[in-house]
């Protein structure tokens, strides 16, 4: 597909990449999505820096994996609906005057073959959706009053494919 796509700046939909939100003195951002139509899955946020890529390539996205103040790299909705919100820990000092921030959900509601020679919902292809949003961020300095920096860990030594009880952490 030639570049930009539609949805990328300069395409049909793209515009001129307006900052639709500024990030200033925080190690961590909470983002909110809103669920219409729970497909079950989870969510997976990645950040480029335009600076250093010049476009919104998956090269740029994958250089920032986003991960979530505990730790983890993926939010898993279960059932939820209506509004979700998490925090996201920024990149170790990134300041970007231009950042495309990428949310993915994907889907757990299909069935499918897991790969042991057993089927089940969640495994195999699922449905997966994708969102933009223009942002730029500026790292906190020494002289930022009152940040806090979360502890953030590696969980990949425990991952799992379960999916964990949230609790009420959500507004419906």
């Amino acid at each position: 597909m030639s570049m930009p796509r539609a949805n990328e700046i300069g395409g049909y939909y793209g515009g001129s990449g307006v900052i639709t939100k500024e990030f200033r003195d925080s190690y961590t951002a909470s983002v909110g999505v809103r669920i219409t139509t729970n497909h079950l899955g989870y969510f997976h946020f990645d950040l480029c820096n335009l600076s250093e890529f010049g476009d919104e390539s998956e090269n740029c996205f994958a250089k920032y994996s986003l991960r979530f103040v505990d730790g983890s790299d993926r939010l898993y909705i279960g059932s939820t609906g209506g509004l979700i919100v998490a925090d996201l820990v920024w990149p170790e000092q990134l300041n970007c005057e231009h950042c495309v921030l990428r949310w993915t959900y994907t889907g757990g509601n299909n069935w499918g073959p897991c790969g042991n020679g057993t089927g089940a919902l969640g495994c195999g292809p699922q449905e997966t959706f994708v969102n933009c949003a223009d942002i730029s961020i500026a790292f906190p300095t020494t002289d930022s009053p009152n940040v806090y920096r979360p502890d953030v860990y590696s969980v990949e030594d425990n991952f799992n494919d379960e999916v964990p009880d949230y609790g009420d952490i959500n507004e419906n």
